[in-house]
């Protein structure tokens, strides 16, 4: 009989993620991130041809707000994530609680036409996930008649007071 050890799936997640968090660029990052955050010119070098729906999603993904202060030499890093629509989605690391960073989203994401999905709103001690339909009129379309796009948000704490963000859109 084959015995559960818990080691085995914190290995298995970690080979799955490719230990992303606190890697060096060489192991996943992208080159222009610095222990400061990213820099403000931040994005990830595809390969050309870029796909019309990247292009799309990183103009959308900028125009989104975010909690982080203004006045720092942090954003919100451009990372692959190739279960994302258009395989691009921003992520970044924050001294908060997942209460206010969610409570930030759902107060400010409305504001420019997004609209939550109740059902899919969940926040908790442990982090949070958000998903809301997109503005009326969005330019971003899905592949199939049988999907649309949302734009999902989800936030995992790395130690009691600090939470990894990402920001991605999905078809769904």
């Amino acid at each position: 009989m084959l015995k559960f050890d818990p080691r085995s799936l914190w290995a298995a997640t970690l080979l799955i993620t490719g230990g992303l968090i606190g890697a060096e660029p060489s192991q996943g990052h992208s080159a222009c991130e610095t222990a400061a955050g990213c820099r403000a010119d931040c994005t990830v070098d595809f390969a050309s041809p870029v796909p019309e729906a990247t292009v799309a999603v990183r103009s959308a993904l900028r125009s989104l707000p975010s909690p982080l202060d203004q006045s720092s030499d942090q954003s919100p890093c451009e990372i692959f994530s190739a279960n994302a629509y258009g395989q691009v989605a921003f992520n970044f690391q924050r001294l908060s609680s997942p209460e206010s960073i969610a409570a930030f989203y759902q107060r400010q994401l409305p504001q420019q036409g997004y609209e939550a999905v109740a059902l899919l709103q969940v926040v908790g001690d442990w982090g949070f996930s958000l998903v809301f339909e997109l503005p009326p009129g969005d330019s971003l379309s899905p592949r199939s008649d049988e999907k649309r796009v949302v734009l999902v948000l989800q936030g995992v704490m790395l130690s009691p007071d600090q939470i990894n963000v990402n920001l991605r859109y999905e078809e769904i």
